[in-house]
């Protein structure tokens, strides 16, 4: 389904900013999001070069804590958050 007006707009605008920070972007989809908007994030990493760059894959880690979350309690509060962009 095509888009028009003002969405159309949001996304060329978005399409532009992403193609001039090729190897320097990130796409992510929200934790709820289903398999295909996922795969749609990978795929779009893909084509803007970011896969090593911004992107690194790793082995899956253990989805149920075993009870390590207090070993980095003290550590948590030491972190420094990244800027974030967001649109």
């Amino acid at each position: 389904m095509p888009l028009s007006g003002e969405a159309a707009k949001w996304l060329e605008a978005v399409a532009k900013d992403l193609q001039k920070e090729r190897r320097a972007s990130l796409v992510v989809a929200g934790e709820y999001q289903p398999a295909a908007v996922h795969a749609l994030a990978h795929a779009i990493n893909a084509s803007l070069g970011n896969v090593g760059t911004t992107l690194y894959y790793t082995e899956p880690v253990e989805a149920e804590s075993t009870g390590t979350s207090s070993r980095f309690a003290n550590f948590a509060p030491t972190w420094t958050p990244a800027k974030l962009i967001c649109c």
